[in-house]
């Protein structure tokens, strides 16, 4: 009885989490993707007849959206985004408004509806979401690479999509339309959100070099994601989206190195963590309870084709624009691609977007594809691709290998704690007894760990995988001294493209390893 008398909203948010709960719980013993089981559970508590918070446009972007893309972006690597800054550019840039059109094209020719709301159904589809594929990247142990390009890519698409969207829709709302209005909107929209985000960025920053509370610094993290993207949209109307990457971009590489203490890190990296688990298991089973389940089985056909159209324009948003890298000297192995191509899942922004749709014409064809298209997405691509990987022999993980990078990060950790612990003896914050006492612990157990990693070192596999590091680290040396030589005159530019090329034969040698 004590239920039945909770507010409406309340009560759906405690059944959510428990209902989240129990499956995060069986999870741990059921190898089944968590936010495909969210969307499967949220499809049987609507058939029960229990609606779910009402989702809305403002509900799933300025709730929902800023955390998720912010999280994402802060823990970004800048360096490793910079080597992989290609592919991700030619994926989420020109690879996206490719397949937008791709899909739009061949909607409108399958179907009849006209090509301007077909285009529409393109920019609200298309995005990616990785959040399940990244799950199994993680277990299965995938190269960073690949994993950086698909992460990056999922990001930086969401603008382009969100940019194109709102373009596209203005173009309805007006019935008048501009190559060049349309062209300088994108680019004014875009480059505007990362401009804007770098500032709020910076002066985020400045902020928290002023501050050593950790509590108090990640609360401007928060409202740093948040004050972002609302202004973007709202005041500055530049991309939200953008901005948010940008600032995000910016605290988790500037930020985390200057303004934050140790403290500070692990309780931002534990907060943002817990916010986007939360995010994600509120959107994926809201997602599954909107599913209208008997209106898409009423329209198969119409779903058949939008689901058709989507898997062309993804071939066409990956494949030839990754071609497009081996003119830049980049090349990604083909299996890589399928990965990439088929790990495209569609989930919460698209949804985000046809909810922001205003009742235009082909409201309903729009809305039963997108669902029809998501649905097919996190099912049946969620669930094929491990079995994907596998097929591919992608993973590059064994248990030995795992059970090396936990030694010896744990002795990294160890090391850094016992040059902590001299600097506070130094300083004077510790007595030398102290110091004693809890020296000889951390001392033993870096003489157990590194007894550990000799153990490890006499291993086939850990020697070969450190091998194929050193290489690696090797080549891309002696790609940087040619270059370097390139520019001083020191070697012709025919000369010098021939041992760059060489070296990057290598170097694709030991990514197909």
């Amino acid at each position: 009885m004590l239920l039945a008398s909770l507010p409406q909203l309340e009560f759906q948010l405690i059944l959510l989490f428990s209902i989240a709960a129990i499956i995060a719980v069986l999870m741990k013993y059921i190898k089944f993707p968590y936010a495909i089981t969210l969307v499967i559970v949220g499809l049987f508590i609507g058939f029960l007849g229990i609606s779910g918070i009402e989702l809305s446009k403002d509900i799933i972007f300025f709730l929902f959206l800023p955390p998720l893309l912010f999280e994402g972006a802060i823990n970004i690597e800048f360096s490793k985004l910079k080597e992989n800054l290609r592919p991700i550019i030619m994926l989420a840039f020109p690879g996206m408004i490719a397949g937008i059109f791709a899909v739009g094209l061949l909607v409108s020719w399958l179907t009849g509806i006209p090509l301007v709301f077909a285009l529409l159904f393109g920019a609200i589809i298309m995005p990616t979401d990785p959040v399940s594929v990244l799950a199994v990247f993680k277990e299965l142990g995938v190269p960073k690479k690949l994993k950086m390009i698909v992460e990056g890519e999922s990001l930086f698409n969401d603008g382009t999509s969100v940019v194109m969207f709102t373009a596209i829709l203005a173009i309805i709302s007006t019935g008048a339309f501009s190559v060049q209005n349309t062209i300088l909107y994108f680019i004014a929209s875009t480059a505007g959100g990362l401009v804007f985000g770098l500032l709020t960025g910076y002066l985020a920053i400045k902020l928290l070099e002023k501050i050593d509370e950790p509590s108090i610094e990640v609360l401007i993290t928060l409202v740093l994601a948040y004050a972002t993207f609302l202004f973007a949209e709202y005041y500055l109307h530049v991309s939200g989206v953008f901005a948010v990457l940008a600032a995000g971009l910016f605290i988790g590489n500037k930020g985390k190195q200057f303004a934050m203490s140790p403290s500070t890190r692990i309780a931002n990296a534990t907060f943002w963590e817990i916010i986007v688990f939360i995010v994600n298991t509120l959107i994926f089973i809201m997602i599954g309870t909107k599913i209208p389940v008997y209106a898409l089985t009423s329209h198969i056909a119409l779903i058949g084709i939008a689901i058709f159209a989507v898997f062309i324009a993804r071939m066409v948003n990956v494949y030839p624009f990754i071609l497009v890298l081996r003119w830049f000297k980049e090349k990604i192995p083909l299996k890589w691609q399928h990965v990439i191509n088929w790990g495209g899942l569609h989930g919460s922004l698209p949804i985000a977007l046809l909810l922001g749709l205003p009742k235009i014409e082909h409201y309903e064809q729009i809305s039963v594809m997108v669902y029809g298209v998501v649905f097919f997405s996190l099912i049946v691509q969620g669930l094929t691709i491990t079995g994907l990987i596998k097929r591919l022999k992608i993973s590059s993980i064994s248990r030995l290998q795992e059970e090396y990078e936990l030694d010896f990060v744990n002795n990294q950790a160890v090391k850094e704690a016992r040059r902590t612990l001299s600097e506070l003896l130094k300083k004077g914050e510790i007595s030398q007894i102290v110091h004693n006492q809890l020296d000889r612990s951390l001392e033993a157990e870096e003489n157990g760990l590194d007894e550990k990693l000799r153990n490890h070192m006499s291993g086939e596999v850990i020697k070969s995988q450190q091998y194929k590091t050193a290489q690696r680290k090797i080549l891309i040396v002696k790609k940087d001294m040619v270059q370097r030589a390139m520019e001083h005159g020191q070697i012709s530019d025919f000369n010098g493209h021939i041992l760059i090329r060489k070296i990057d034969q290598e170097i694709e040698g030991l990514d197909e390893l």
